[in-house]
């Protein structure tokens, strides 16, 4: 456990140093480099990842075709799990810094946060962390790009399923490319509107109905049972934490996005004003549309909550787009950086990537285990 508070305060400083110098791009490789070591060499502080040694060792395969392609590959090349945890962390940070370098120079900064949340359960969920950045890259491409092509952004989300199927999810966010040019009350419609069916599909058990004449694997099915789930709930299992702190998560990542867009946009649609600084990686006002869009629909998981809080990752893997658009409002408001409204948005995204690894690691139940994340394998 030492070598866990040694790792915990070189992380500290490189925190403190990512936010003052959030631009630079030596703290920034630096950052890359701790969370390289963290990601190949620490144990994540979850079940999750014992699982996966477990079944790499084994030989164990038969959950998702293209993480079990690479298990198998790496497997009868005979390299252990922790070079091919290192491979898997090399391609998933290169991702991920390629990322958040497209949509602003505050590298440093975005990383810092990142590192807070989601990362740690990266390194246990690494299925889900390496769909998860995938995503990420394919919805930053769908946004930067002028017609938001949806075919290249389908192409990506299907990429990401070959190694969970849970990325299949997001491709409701092509809904966000047509509903930024509806009226504030048809979005609303349509945003309750789809609340309503999904409280009635999860009622009447049709999800699995349809499914299940595609599927036959169990264990995917399993997922979408939730008349059987909810059988088998008993509140040992799933008490008010589980219920309510994926709420509060989520509730608490949109006030943050809420806060930023309601002065960003204004700023933006002043072209008169002194703020109109034009970057190239600056997003504009059709651009945060849709990430406003994103981020409401995955609303639509709040039903799935009062089955499970593991449902919550599906909402924590965009919330690095909360810390691009962050950071680019920072940058945007570079001339006017100590004025006390800008300064409380980013405090306040600060304290929600704390607050949010917290409330998921006492929700899930290894709250005591974090600090196992940083505790060699």
């Amino acid at each position: 456990m030492i070598n866990a508070y040694i790792i915990i305060a070189i992380g500290v400083n490189l925190f403190l140093f990512a936010f003052k110098f959030k631009n630079s791009k030596r703290v920034a490789l630096l950052m890359v480099v701790y969370l390289f070591i963290i990601y190949t060499f620490c144990n994540g502080g979850s079940p999750d990842l014992s699982n996966y040694i477990m079944r790499y060792n084994d030989q164990v395969y038969g959950t998702a075709i293209g993480f079990d392609l690479l298990m198998q590959l790496f497997s009868f090349l005979g390299i252990g799990f922790v070079a091919f945890k290192a491979v898997i962390g090399s391609v998933f940070l290169i991702i991920l810094y390629k990322t958040i370098s497209r949509c602003t120079k505050n590298v440093a900064m975005v990383l810092a946060l990142f590192s807070i949340f989601p990362f740690l359960s990266s390194v246990a969920q690494i299925r889900n962390g390496l769909m998860a950045i995938i995503i990420l890259y394919s919805l930053v491409v769908f946004i930067q790009d002028p017609k938001h092509d949806s075919i290249r952004y389908t192409i990506g989300v299907l990429i990401a399923s070959l190694i969970h199927p849970t990325a299949l999810f997001y491709l409701i966010f092509l809904i966000s490319k047509k509903t930024n040019r509806l009226k504030v009350n048809t979005k609303v419609f349509l945003f309750l509107l789809f609340i309503a069916s999904v409280v009635y599909i999860f009622v009447s058990n049709m999800l699995f109905d349809i499914v299940s004449d595609f599927v036959g694997n169990e264990k995917y099915l399993s997922y979408f049972d939730f008349m059987n789930m909810i059988k088998e709930v008993t509140p040992e299992v799933l008490n008010w934490k589980g219920k309510l702190l994926p709420m509060i998560g989520q509730l608490s990542g949109y006030v943050g996005l809420y806060f930023i867009l309601s002065s960003y946009k204004g700023k933006l649609s002043n072209k008169l004003n002194r703020y109109s600084i034009n970057h190239s990686y600056q997003f504009n006002l059709e651009q945060l549309d849709m990430i406003n869009t994103m981020f409401l629909l995955t609303f639509l998981l709040l039903p799935f909550y009062l089955i499970s809080p593991t449902y919550f990752r599906i909402f924590k893997n965009i919330i690095p787009l909360l810390y691009i658009v962050d950071a680019q409002y920072l940058d945007f408001n570079e001339l006017d950086y100590d004025n006390a409204h800008v300064k409380f948005k980013h405090y306040y995204i600060i304290l929600y990537a704390i607050m949010v690894e917290i409330i998921t690691a006492y929700g899930i139940g290894y709250a005591l285990e974090t600090l196992d994340s940083f505790s060699l394998l």
